[in-house]
């Protein structure tokens, strides 16, 4: 397992999307790491409030330290997509660059 002080250093090759997904069947389709029910959204409130990356790493036993780097990253995607449109945005997020993209679910896919 990596230390946070690893998962820092390797920082300019981590891509999100090989941390986090949005399922429909997982937490109704909010963003999850990668084979856990565990939402991003949790983890960066639990971050906002004070909690430390050492404290959500000994609470969270499937939490590794690139789950945290990864969801600060997917924020910051979010944020600089926030002018663009729904589907960009879901385009986007779900790793695809335009059109139909798999998502039969949704409404973004027709």
């Amino acid at each position: 397992m990596a230390t946070w002080g690893e998962a820092v250093a390797y920082r300019h090759r981590m891509n999100w999307r090989d941390y986090i997904e949005e399922r429909t069947d997982v937490m109704l389709g909010k963003p999850v790491f990668k084979g856990t029910r565990l939402t991003v959204e949790h983890i960066l409130w639990e971050l906002g409030t004070g909690m430390s990356y050492d404290e959500l790493l000994d609470n969270y036993p499937t939490l590794k330290p690139e789950h945290l780097q990864a969801a600060m990253l997917y924020a910051a995607a979010v944020l600089t997509m926030d002018e663009t449109s729904d589907r960009e945005r879901h385009e986007v997020l779900r790793g695809r660059e335009s059109g139909r993209h798999g998502c039969e679910s949704c409404p973004m896919a027709a």
